[in-house]
């Protein structure tokens, strides 16, 4: 091998060896990347593609419109980007620093015993000692951690949202049907009363009585449909789906009630914030523990290798012998001060953390406390509804209706039981709404972890 040969084969075995040291962080780049697959293997991909196709109008059910949010929701999938990218983080922060490659050339040769020496080659890499890549790793995979639970505290949001729109829809749906049956009862009253105008035996004053109660159910009714475009653009923009996708509630569709009352639900051990934070603080933790090494110098190893040309006004021993030198250097940990600041700083985040988690705790405990009262009570109020007002309304219509034909009773006391009868329909439906309103959300502050199967309905 000529002598050019020679001094690539040993600049080669001296970058090589320096690269594998530069590789120690290796390990656990493959872990971190191992953890990042399993947690993206079966994650639902963008529907981008596929538009009005991706949900049939005859198809829907909350569940399907649940399923598709959780693949179409531009707001999730920030939040999903937002977890790769904190997973995609781990690797760079438990690697190496990238090793220093350095080359200098003479401009003019420096004559040595053995020759003049023209040209230099140099590469280091730095090594953070005493734990410190392990405890950047750990950084950011609590990082990682957070992101994780705020993805599922949007999953989750996301699915109160849906769920809610679908119980507002539901409702409009059972409100317009109550409101056109009574419609229909008044036409079929101002009928009657037409022909008993026009036989002499009621007067003017009934028929109009009527046709301005007809008007002004019609009018409910509109502003009713009204009421539907909203939530349906809305529950569009969830699903990211364009304004000309029709979404009709099934006609037969009911309340769904993601929630079953059990007094043994313990609404934060699964509640997505509570982990969030709590990785946060096991984040300032490290973060913490790795300020307290900033004064600890990181150590340098390099080597040099400096080409040396044979001497041409004599011929010592080792004529031409290239030099190789090894090098170690150390940072000097001076400004103790910057150091102390450092570790100062990351206990106080890891004190605000905790503060902030000790809140979050109160603030869902009180928000649990109140949609479980509101759960309740709209309970109860469903009772009250069905057991003894709209019962007892519904006979005093037919008594009222009985006694004004016979002529034993006034026209208005007509009219007040059918407004009676009717505002005790509706309020029933809104009472059902709201429980089941109030039940979507106890499944979010509960983590999902309170829900009974998906597709528990109250029939209406």
């Amino acid at each position: 091998m000529n002598r050019t040969g020679k001094t690539r084969a040993r600049l080669f075995t001296i970058s090589l060896a320096l690269l594998v040291l530069a590789g120690c962080g290796t390990t656990g780049e493959r872990q971190a990347r191992h953890e990042w697959e399993r947690a993206y293997a079966a994650r639902p991909e963008s529907a981008d593609s596929g538009g009005d196709d991706r949900i049939a109008p005859a198809d829907i059910t909350l569940a399907s419109l649940l399923e598709e949010s959780v693949r179409s929701n531009r707001a999730l999938q920030a939040k999903r980007e937002d977890w790769k990218a904190a997973l995609d983080r781990v690797p760079q922060a438990r690697a190496l620093p990238d090793p220093n490659f350095t080359y200098a050339y003479f401009l003019q040769s420096v004559e040595t015993r053995v020759g003049p020496q023209n040209q230099r080659f140099g590469l280091a890499q730095s090594f953070p000692l005493f734990g410190k890549l392990g405890l950047r790793g750990e950084v950011a995979v609590h990082e990682a951690n957070a992101a994780a639970a705020r993805f599922e505290s949007a999953r989750l949001a996301l699915r109160e949202r849906v769920t809610k729109l679908w119980n507002e829809l539901v409702y409009l749906e059972h409100a317009i049907a109550i409101t056109e049956e009574n419609v229909a009862l008044l036409e079929s009253l101002e009928e009657v009363l037409l022909k008993e105008y026009a036989s002499g035996r009621r007067s003017y004053a009934h028929v109009l009585k009527t046709q301005i109660e007809h008007g002004r159910l019609e009018d409910r009714v509109r502003t009713l449909r009204d009421r539907r475009n909203p939530l349906v653009q809305s529950l569009r923009a969830e699903l990211d789906l364009p304004p000309s996708h029709d979404l009709v509630v099934p006609a037969s569709a009911a309340y769904t009630l993601p929630y079953e009352d059990d007094e043994n639900v313990k609404a934060l051990d699964a509640n997505p914030r509570i982990r969030e934070l709590e990785a946060m603080i096991e984040k300032a933790r490290a973060a913490s523990d790795l300020a307290g090494k900033s004064a600890v110098p990181d150590l340098t190893l390099g080597v040099e290798y400096i080409v040396t040309d044979k001497s041409e006004v004599a011929s010592p021993p080792d004529n031409g012998q290239d030099a190789a030198i090894a090098m170690a250097s150390v940072r000097l940990p001076l400004w103790l001060g910057r150091y102390k600041a450092e570790k100062n700083e990351a206990r106080a985040r890891m004190r605000a953390s905790e503060e902030r988690l000790a809140d979050e705790k109160n603030r869902l405990r009180a928000e649990w406390e109140l949609a479980l009262f509101e759960y309740r009570d709209h309970g109860r109020r469903i009772d009250l509804y069905d057991e003894v007002l709209v019962p007892r309304a519904e006979e005093m219509y037919e008594t009222s209706t009985s006694s004004f034909m016979t002529g034993t009773s006034d026209f208005l006391d007509l009219i007040d039981a059918e407004r009676t009868l009717l505002e005790f329909a509706l309020a029933r439906e809104r009472a059902a709404a709201d429980r089941a309103n109030a039940g979507a959300a106890l499944e979010r502050l509960a983590g999902g972890q309170a829900s009974s199967p998906l597709g528990k309905e109250d029939s209406p």
